[in-house]
């Protein structure tokens, strides 16, 4: 077994050790609308009567009997049809309470009051409202639910409670997953070819692309953590989320239940709810389970979760035996065999029944079925080898992949080591298709007991993949495993790596499932989802428009300023739009008064949400400055503000790979002999905000003056983690103090005025602590912690130049009074964020998973000398090849210049709020340090923020980390990374969203046009004044100036792409925006 373990350390100033696995930690205290619900329930249970006949006089209409219990809600399928949400008839919930067929035996009463709510939510505030539209007859009542358009994608659990109080204070009598993702139906299709529907017809089986509630379908890529999907005990409708992703990410869910946390996450929160079966029946654990549909339900005996007895007929024969049927199996429990002798039996075994009430997929969908109970005929299984009477998980030759020679079984299987495998176009040797599409490791609860008494563990999600079936065989449920675990060494360097399709296990454990398109659609009925319209068009372009801008000898930048729109409806989508009738913008603060020019708002033709910011640069000046957009006047408020990069020269780039991958003849892809695979990552040589790189020749030539103004200004700005604006340090690189310049106001003519600040009066006029910019945020009643965030995070972009701070140097987070909420800031797992602080192109590093102590998750870590999990920092020129340098008593910096770990070199700028609250320490010859921040948090919602460090633990001694837990609330330089997607290595999208800018005025025939466009060379336009042209490309710089000579310009120097010109005619100030296409 493999759980979680963990060494906990500090970045660089000591370091602890806490060694914990799952099953050592006791149970917590519970959430009291859990447990309380729980023991009513038992208690109510208890006292009803169980009646196993009952006359089938139908009240409720039975059609709906095999409705769904999840619904598929596609977020770019609602914004393209202008949907808001969804609706779920509730009609299903009485029609099986109803029904004697599937246990419950018990008519709702439609005398009650019935009430709906979001029980839990894997991504806070997905889910915007639940609400019950009320029908004549209460049963023909339906639920709407509203999702937020501005959460992603992720999972909810809807619940329906019917009673006398007419709340959710009444019992749950039924529950809905509602599955928040792109479309999953494009997924493989895989038969054995004697597949038949319940009418006999032979039919293709498809799957779907990805598991049951996962939001993504490919093993590398964004959110190659989130291909799991949601875990179900055998037989059950709802879903147990592991309450962690495969990268060690741990999340809560929330809703009516309050808050759950995995059981590792260490602190006395509620932990998923786990209970001993409390009764022997089938039709009272029923009705418990429907109840509770978060309840772990486990048992100590020989039977299931639902039932004391193992089978629902047992026999002394076998073959007489009767098993369980809950989720629709083909032969309804009997002993099926689809080879059998018996003709009946075979194609009854073939034939699939139709879906059960409470299988878990979408409408359309099911779980899918053996054809055989105890049979291991290959081709019995749904994903086994086809034409195929034997068993492949008894053939190693079958069954695993090794390194040397072909599976003759599933030949050119891709097997990317502890994240998936890849059957796309595979074939057995006899030509057969094995291609079962692309699974992802998984994970799965499994169970222990200890002295008697059951627990379960969710584990494996970077080893084993497991897809339950709806066949229960002899001793358990049958599923298929698969197998990709590096961490083997006992069976080689490569690990365990196999594929097992006749598997048994428990049914109280819990996998995921893999749902197959339901051949007997047309019988049960087809309950399409009934969307609700959208009475809000959101405004979302420039979302992802870069907060910072290189210049590197551009004398005028053009910003647009609609990221600052569609920021804010991302926090606050139910919000109105930000005033915009009177946009005005401020140079509000440089560290070169002498860098900006003039400012100005150039207006575009229509909204303005969609203007511009023009500035003109001073040529040769060289700094930061930072331009803030605001409404009526630079004394209000910030809207949004951008960060201007002039560089003294051209940024270089340094592309490192983070260790070395093992030779494979066969199957294996980039595999390292651990659970992380090879990391590329391409660094600026400097940091951002840094006008140099920290030259390598102030080491032999440490007296040039050129080399050390150089050196004094390699530093850079500080961020603290997950913001986009940066701080100033006020300090030099080599101790000398700076002062920076802050916007007063903007002359008539676009020019700034400003007034001197050194570091002592920001410490008394741009700091603040938590109490007091939390109470100004705008907190009202009944805002919940993840509303606060999002109110604080705005607080943050509103005062870009203010270190938000908690009065310590204890561990903090400037966002919030806990350690653990909004993770994502910086994008990790998912690419770059809106608040990114780099320029397009570029983002904050990402590691690949977030374990602490494991350095070969991280884009600095150096393979070649250390473990994957070297936890400790480690000395600075042993083990990376690193030199410290320091100069007149001193500290300069650290150089990598070691062919085996080029990195680059890294300057002593110290960190902001270690060793003072709200100021810079750890710059000085006594204190040397320097860190880097990452775009990820650390595991088990400590809250902490990875970060690699160098400079001193001890002593004289310098040492590197390089990933290590640092507090959010500090302030660290960033070194950007080419923003590519992390775990494949394409490279990412234009974050300059040209195709949704809707400034452009439109011309009729009798105005203005523009032809041909797009353009190859010649651009003409149809009038005859005197126009003038100002075109920027896609980083906002102006690349082309000039006049319309005789109706045309030439545009063949300008390279392939999109272009912003701003057009402008003699003697008028209106300026027209036009989109120009460049072949």
């Amino acid at each position: 077994m493999k759980c979680l373990r963990f060494i906990a350390s500090t970045l660089l100033f000591g370091f602890g050790y806490l060694n914990v696995c799952a099953q050592d930690f006791t149970a917590e205290v519970e959430n009291d609308y859990l447990k309380n619900s729980f023991e009513k329930s038992v208690q109510e249970i208890s006292n009803e009567e169980i009646q196993t006949q009952l006359t089938q006089n139908f009240q409720f209409n039975q059609a709906y009997l095999r409705a769904p219990n999840s619904y598929i809600y596609d977020p770019e399928l609602a914004e393209n049809n202008q949907y808001a949400g969804l609706k779920i008839p509730v009609t299903k919930a009485f029609a099986v309470w109803e029904s004697t067929d599937w246990f419950l035996n018990q008519p709702l009463n439609t005398n009650r009051t019935l009430s709906a709510y979001a029980y839990w939510e894997d991504v806070p505030g997905l889910i915007q409202k639940v609400e019950i539209e009320t029908a004549t007859e209460i049963e023909n009542s339906k639920i709407i639910v509203k999702v937020n358009p501005k959460k992603g994608e992720g999972n909810a659990l809807i619940s329906l409670h019917l009673g006398s109080n007419g709340n959710s204070k009444d019992p749950v009598v039924w529950s809905w997953h509602v599955w928040v993702t792109d479309d999953p139906s494009n997924g493989v299709v895989y038969s054995q070819g004697i597949e038949t529907d319940k009418a006999g017809n032979l039919f293709e089986a498809k799957y779907m692309d990805r598991n049951l509630g996962a939001v993504h379908n490919e093993i590398n890529g964004d959110n190659w953590h989130k291909t799991a999907g949601l875990m179900y005990q055998w037989g059950r409708k709802d879903p147990i989320p592991p309450l962690v992703h495969k990268d060690y990410t741990f999340y809560e869910i929330s809703g009516l239940i309050g808050i759950v946390r995995n059981r590792e996450e260490g602190s006395r929160s509620t932990k998923l709810p786990e209970y001993i079966r409390p009764f022997e029946n089938i039709t009272q654990n029923l009705r418990l389970s429907v109840k509770n549909p978060l309840v772990y339900l486990l048992n100590n005996d020989t039977g299931t979760w639902f039932s004391s007895e193992q089978y629902k007929v047992n026999h002394s024969d076998p073959a007489n035996i009767i098993t369980w049927d809950l989720w629709g199996d083909n032969y309804r429990g009997g002993n099926s065999n689809a080879d059998s002798s018996d003709s009946d039996k075979k194609n009854d075994s073939r034939s699939y029944e139709n879906k059960s009430p409470y299988d878990p997929c979408p409408n359309g969908w099911r779980i899918p079925s053996y054809m055989g109970r105890t049979t291991t005929n290959n081709r019995h299984a749904p994903w086994g080898r086809k034409n195929s009477g034997g068993n492949d998980d008894t053939n190693p030759s079958r069954s695993d992949f090794l390194p040397t020679s072909r599976n003759i079984s599933a030949l050119d299987v891709k097997i990317h080591s502890g994240l998936g495998m890849d059957f796309t176009g595979s074939t057995d040797t006899g030509g057969n298709s094995r291609d079962i599409g692309v699974i992802p490791m998984t994970g799965y609860y499994v169970a222990y007991t200890n002295n008697g008494y059951p627990r379960v563990v969710y584990q494996d999600e970077n080893a084993i993949a497991a897809f339950w079936t709806a066949t229960y065989s002899l001793g358990g449920a049958r599923y298929m495993r698969l197998v990709s675990d590096p961490q083997r060494p006992d069976i080689g360097v490569f690990g365990l790596n196999q594929i097992m399709v006749n598997q048994t296990s428990t049914s109280m454990e819990a996998m995921p499932i893999r749902c197959m398109e339901d051949p007997n659609l047309s019988i049960i009925g087809n309950f399409e989802t009934e969307y609700i319209p959208a009475t809000k068009t959101y405004f979302t372009d420039g979302l992802h428009n870069p907060n910072s801008y290189i210049i590197n000898g551009e004398t005028e930048i053009l910003i647009p300023v609609n990221k600052a729109f569609s920021s804010y409806e991302q926090l606050f989508p139910e919000e109105d739009t930000l005033p915009n009738d009177q946009l005005v913008a401020n140079v509000y603060w440089t560290d070169n008064a002498d860098l900006v020019q003039t400012i100005q708002i150039v207006n575009s033709s229509g909204d303005h949400r969609n203007d511009f910011i023009r500035v003109q640069l001073e040529s040769g000046q060289k700094g930061n400055a930072v331009i803030s957009l605001h409404n009526g006047s630079i004394s209000n408020p910030v809207y949004w503000s951008w960060h201007l990069w002039s560089v003294a020269d051209e940024i270089q780039e340094i592309t490192y790979v983070n260790q070395n991958e093992l030779s494979a003849t066969h199957h294996f892809v980039h595999a390292t002999g651990n659970e992380n695979p090879v990391l590329t990552t391409t660094f600026m040589d400097r940091n951002l905000g840094a006008i140099h790189d920290l030259p390598f020749e102030i080491i032999s030539n440490p007296n040039s003056q050129e080399l050390q103004n150089q050196v004094k200004h390699s530093g850079g700005l500080h961020y603290q983690w997950g913001r986009k604006d940066p701080i100033p340090s006020f300090q030099l690189v080599g101790g000398e103090s700076y002062e920076v310049f802050v916007g007063e106001s903007i002359q008539s003519n676009g020019t700034p005025n400003f007034s001197s600040l050194n570091q002592l009066n920001y410490l008394e006029q741009f700091t603040e602590v938590y109490s007091s910019y939390r109470m100004a945020s705008g907190l009202v009643s009944g805002d919940t912690k993840y509303t606060e965030a999002d109110k604080i995070i705005q607080y943050s972009v509103n005062h870009p130049f203010t270190f938000l701070h908690k009065g310590t140097t204890n561990p903090t987070d400037w966002i919030s009074g806990e350690l653990n909420l909004k993770a994502d800031r910086w994008g990790h797992g998912e690419g770059k964020s809106i608040y990114d602080p780099c320029p397009a192109g570029w983002r904050v590093p990402d590691t690949f998973k977030v374990y602490e102590n494991g350095r070969g998750s991280s884009p600095w870590y150096n393979g070649k000398k250390l473990g994957s999990l070297q936890g400790n920092p480690q000395f600075l020129n042993s083990h990376y090849g690193g030199q410290y340098f320091q100069y007149d008593n001193q500290s300069i910096g650290w150089f990598f210049a070691d062919e085996d770990y080029s990195i680059g070199h890294f300057p002593t700028t110290g960190i902001i709020g270690k060793f003072s609250p709200n100021s810079i320490g750890g710059n000085n010859i006594s204190q040397s340090i320097t860190g880097v921040w990452t775009a990820a948090h650390t595991q088990q919602l400590k809250g902490l923020a990875l970060a690699m460090s160098i400079g001193k633990v001890s002593g004289s001694d310098q040492k590197v980390i390089a990933t290590g837990n640092i507090s959010p609330a500090f302030g660290l330089n960033v070194r950007c990374a080419k923003d590519e997607v992390r775990y494949d290595g394409t490279v990412g999208q234009d974050y300059f969203k040209f195709d949704k800018l809707s400034n452009s005025k439109t011309f009729t025939e009798e105005e203005i046009q523009f032809f041909p466009n797009p353009v190859k060379d010649i651009l003409n336009i149809s009038s005859e004044a005197d126009f003038q042209i100002e075109i920027y490309d896609v980083q906002g710089r102006m690349v082309k100036k000039g006049k319309f000579i005789n109706q045309k310009i030439d545009l063949s120097s300008l390279n392939k792409g999109i272009y912003i010109g701003l057009l402008t005619q003699e003697n008028t100030s209106e300026i027209t925006t036009i989109k120009i296409i460049k072949k």
